[in-house]
């Protein structure tokens, strides 16, 4: 009887131990955040650099650029969503084709609207995820892809505008959107599975009879747009 009761003993203790193991290698084993840096929200009032080093950045609130101020951001950043939030203001996005910059939910979409929108004044090598859409107003942005988005790229009245070598793919409602009364340039573009492939809103001066915008659009590959 009491070397059964001593084996019960150990026989527990070892099933312990084995069960304590088993949880510790589980929580070893987990996947953690990346440390990075976290954005709470709120007003940029000074010129800022976002670098790979910080990186990736944790956006837990609507950020404004002031308008006396830049945000640089990097090659090699990504921006996490962490919510409903936008980043909108005198934003550059200077990646490289080595190392792109990805603004996005922190998991993979599956639906359009997650975060957004994001305000661009310029920027080339870099994605948007799972936004409301991006804007463009003034300045050169290239080499970009815009996927899963309420609309694809908004692009305001600056005679600066240019939007060259993208491609906008899955695009809820209107891949590009055309504002003001001044010429534009977009070039290049690849538009895949969206609602409406371009859309003119104020274009021209009906009321005083002065021509419209001149807008130059070439080689845009157009498929599964309804």
């Amino acid at each position: 009887m009491r070397g059964g009761r001593a084996t019960r003993r150990v026989s527990g203790f070892v099933a312990a131990v084995l069960a304590v193991s088993a949880a510790l290698g589980f929580l070893a084993l987990a996947p953690e955040r990346a440390a990075g840096t976290d954005v709470f929200g709120g007003v940029i009032a000074q010129n800022t650099t976002w670098t790979s080093a910080g990186s990736p950045y944790h956006v837990y609130g609507d950020v404004v650029v002031a308008a006396n101020a830049v945000l640089t951001i990097g090659p090699g950043v990504t921006v996490f969503f962490e919510g409903n939030h936008s980043l909108q203001g005198s934003v550059y996005a200077n990646g490289e084709a080595t190392a792109p910059i990805l603004f996005a939910p922190p998991v993979p979409p599956t639906a359009p609207n997650q975060w957004g929108p994001l305000t661009l004044r310029g920027g080339r090598h870099f994605r948007v995820s799972g936004s409301l859409g991006l804007d463009t107003w003034g300045g050169t942005v290239d080499h970009c892809e815009v996927s899963m988005s309420e609309y694809g790229v908004r692009m305001g009245p600056d005679p600066r505008a240019r939007l060259a070598d993208c491609a906008l793919r899955d695009i809820r409602t209107d891949a590009l959107v055309l504002y003001g009364t001044v010429e534009s340039v977009i070039a290049n573009l690849t538009i895949e599975r969206v609602g409406t492939v371009v859309e003119f809103l104020h274009v021209g001066q009906p009321e005083t009879g002065q021509d419209a915008a001149r807008n130059l659009l070439t080689h845009l590959s157009v498929s599964r747009a309804t």
